[in-house]
């Protein structure tokens, strides 16, 4: 250890704490023995994560010329196989040209002890009392110098243990232990104990993210150029037990964080005799538990405090708590019950309240915020109303803290996409209703991969459009995931316009922008109704609203050339598509369910081919073969079931658990679906912060399917406009380019080349909660799996 006198401080100023990659020169004296003042440096990388997370990290060189000191080779541990004890040696003759030269070697036995893979007892460095909480990550190294030979350095990591003094001073005493065996044979060839040093986390070990190992792998290279740079300071011998016996402050950050400052203060006094030392020791132990005991006795004294002031309050009510506020609310209610328009559904009884309670076969893009949609509506009981005011602001105060979630679990806001049909005047449709939070964005995806129609429900409230139309809002992102998906068809309602009074100039304002951004999606905003509505009031939604004279209604400028007012005749105006009849059967499953007295009914759309009872099916990719028993829709059983159609069919001898969703069926006898070991795609990076290269392995969502797929090569990229090519094999590509790239599911997935069946060759990329790229299938590596066959199967093939 240094003397006091000789360190006066020790300070770290780490910059980009990322990865390693110095180039360092510490203000030391031109002579490689003069007394170390202080140390201060910086530390910049130019690793990127990847290289970060690679196990195979190789190793490092850092070179400190000013001190007249060369560090030889730094290897650095893999955190994902083991944490093991990593050493380097320099030649004297690098940092003392007038020391005598001595051979790259260490003491007999030294050599295997620093190589082993056995965590070293770090409980003897922490100096610590026993402690019943979890176990602390540190780094932590030693240096031992000898007049004549070599120094040696000792660098690990790992956690201490829990018993950190009675384990230390056990091992010490009877030679077990890595460090105590380092200690003995060092000590036994002549060499001194000149330095330690010691950092540690407040994190326990398990809740470390590759991140922050990553950050004190990057310490760890820190302490070498340290140590290196204080391996010339030889002093005497000192007693092993104290060797640590300065001011230590514990440090920890959060693991987004990119600056770390660690100052530490040397406060040993090496006039004091070995008793001494231990006395002191002894007294800081003292001193720390007794901190700590003053910290939970203040801690338990608020704890009691403060249930005494609030404690009483949570066994009462909320009328209680809240005299008058009963009243208030009836009150309220019983003045205005007549203004306020809340519905209920006459032919389900279903809370009109909800997103989009439309039948209509389109994909409802919901908010939070978000539209109030009826249809065949009567005004509820005020009691009703009062009732639920009542008990929406009782667990609104109950469980503000919980605000977000609560609002996610509220039974209007669906997690799962659900359907419901009805009959308008030209058409049959089904309504997809799927969830808007950003948290459920798959359910979404799977909702709008069945969809023809989108509704995109704006808010024009002052605030919720700007954040919806926002880089990271929901409502762009859904937009562009419903095109992505194949959904060409868009009705635009603009909810929330009686919170603006009706303003002709916000409705025009907000027109003008969504017509922007959809275009650059991809749709054309002259085939696009625009709906000013209220659904919390039912304006423009079954009849004409005459609190907007200025709205002369919407007009689509098709081939068919459609023109209205109301939303519920923008739907009746939906394009019916063209269903691909004639091309083998694709159905991707929403959903298994296992129905008692029946059996396993799997759920999805029909997107091209029949389905039809005595029908041969093959789910893939898990390679099941049955025979179809039944096909209903709706609780109404079907001959055949058609492009378009949202069916369950009954399956014999199949477990819920040999198909998913995700699985897509077909006709084992024309065409049957199968995994794909790999396929090409054409994709655009929209929205990535940085650059995407070979071995990045976002998730990507074709149908129903959520899978992770890793980018396994760049083949070449191409002009997003033209399609040519441009550069053969990139090494990467960044946002706005476009790219034919290798890709590879982690798990078994099925998928199509979008020429062939188009449902099932368009994909969206998903990445850090948000679209970062969409792109179609050119070709695909199908996996030939042979899988199980029922019997039914087998007997129905007979005949």
């Amino acid at each position: 250890m240094l003397p006091p006198q000789d360190l006066a401080a020790l300070s770290l100023d780490m910059v980009s704490l990322s990865g390693v990659s110095p180039n360092i020169t510490p203000p030391l004296a031109a002579h490689p023995l003069h007394p170390l003042r202080s140390l201060s440096f910086s530390l910049f990388t130019t690793l990127s994560m990847e290289e970060l997370y690679n196990p195979s990290l190789g190793s490092v060189e850092a070179h400190i010329d000013a001190a007249g000191f060369r560090l030889i080779q730094l290897d650095l541990p893999s955190w994902f196989i083991n944490s093991e004890i990593k050493f380097a040696f320099a030649s004297s003759s690098e940092w003392d040209s007038n020391a005598r030269q001595a051979p790259l070697s260490v003491a007999p036995g030294l050599a295997q002890v620093l190589s082993s893979p056995t965590p070293p007892d770090i409980g003897y460095f922490l100096n610590l009392p026993k402690s019943d909480g979890p176990r602390k990550w540190g780094v932590y190294a030693l240096i031992a110098t000898h007049p004549d030979l070599p120094p040696i350095m000792y660098i690990g990591s790992g956690t201490h243990a829990q018993d950190g003094v009675a384990k230390r001073e056990t091992n010490y005493s009877s030679g077990k232990g890595c460090i105590p065996k380092l200690i003995k044979i060092a000590l036994e060839q002549g060499y001194f104990l000149s330095f330690g040093m010691l950092i540690w986390t407040k994190l326990p070990s398990t809740q470390l993210v590759p991140r922050t190992r990553a950050r004190f792998l990057a310490l760890e290279s820190v302490f070498a150029v340290i140590f290196c740079a204080c391996i010339p300071m030889i002093m005497d011998k000192v007693y092993i037990p104290d060797f640590f016996l300065w001011s230590r402050e514990s440090i920890s950050w959060n693991p987004g964080c990119t600056h770390l400052s660690l100052s530490e203060s040397v406060r040993a006094d090496l006039s004091l005799t070995k008793e001494e030392l231990v006395h002191a020791r002894e007294l800081q132990l003292k001193r720390d538990a007794a901190k700590t005991q003053r910290y939970r006795k203040r801690k338990r004294e608020e704890d009691e405090v403060k249930f005494r002031q609030t404690g009483h309050e949570q066994h009462k009510t909320w009328s209680e708590r809240n005299p008058g506020r009963v009243n208030q609310i009836a009150a309220d209610v019983k003045k205005k019950a007549k203004d306020l328009q809340r519905f209920r559904c006459q032919v389900c009884d279903f809370n009109a309240s909800c997103n989009a309670h439309l039948n209509t076969h389109f994909k409802s893009i919901s908010h939070q915020e978000s539209a109030r949609l009826g249809y065949k509506v009567k005004p509820a009981d005020a009691r009703k109303i009062m009732k639920t005011r009542e008990k929406e602001e009782q667990e609104q105060e109950q469980l503000q803290a919980q605000h977000q979630q609560q609002l996610i679990q509220q039974p209007q806001h669906s997690l799962s996409s659900e359907t419901d049909h009805d009959d308008l005047q030209s058409l049959t449709i089904y309504l997809v209703d799927a969830p808007g939070h950003r948290d459920f964005i798959k359910n979404m995806i799977t909702g709008t991969s069945q969809a023809d129609c989108a509704i995109l429900i704006i808010a024009a409230g002052t605030g919720e459009f700007e954040a919806g139309i926002s880089k990271d809002g929901q409502t762009r992102e859904h937009a562009l995931l419903a095109y992505t998906l194949g959904v060409k068809q868009l009705i635009v309602a603009i909810n929330k316009m009686d919170t603006t009074k009706w303003s002709e100039e916000r409705y025009q304002e907000i027109i003008k922008e969504t017509s922007n951004f959809i275009k650059k999606v991809g749709y054309n905003p002259k085939h696009v109704p625009f709906v000013p509505i209220s659904g919390f009031n039912g304006d423009n939604m079954i009849e004409a609203s005459s609190n907007c004279p200025w709205y002369k209604g919407w007009e689509k400028e098709t081939k068919a050339k459609a023109t209205g007012k109301t939303l519920l005749e923008a739907i009746d105006a939906i394009d019916p598509p063209s269903r691909p009849t004639d091309k083998p059967l694709r159905l991707p499953l929403q959903d298994v369910y296992k129905i008692g007295g029946i059996g396993t009914v799997p759920v999805g759309r029909v997107e091209t081919g029949i389905i039809k009872a005595g029908m041969v099916v093959t789910f893939a990719p898990a390679g099941v073969t049955t025979e179809v028993k039944s096909v209903e829709m709706h609780h109404e059983q079907l001959t055949e079931g058609v492009p378009g159609d949202n069916v369950g069919f009954n399956v014999k001898n199949v477990s819920v658990k040999e198909i998913r969703r995700g699985n897509v069926a077909g006709d084992s006898k024309n065409d049957p679906p199968k995994g794909a070991e790999s396929f090409n795609a054409q994709v655009i990076v929209l929205n990535h912060p940085g650059q995407v290269g070979a071995g990045y392995a976002p998730v990507l969502d074709c149908h129903t399917a959520h899978i992770a797929c890793k980018f396994s090569e760049l083949l070449e990229k191409i002009d997003r406009r033209t399609g040519k090519s441009v550069e053969n094999s990139p090494k990467f590509i960044k946002s706005g380019d476009a790219a034919i790239v290798k890709m590879v599911p982690s798990k078994p997935m099925c998928v199509e080349a979008f020429t062939d069946y188009p449902p099932l060759g368009r994909f969206a990329v998903r990445d850090m909660r948000q679209t970062v790229a969409v792109g179609v299938i050119k070709s695909v590596a199908k996996a030939d799996k042979a899988g199980k066959v029922t019997k039914a199967a087998q007997k129905a093939s007979k005949k």
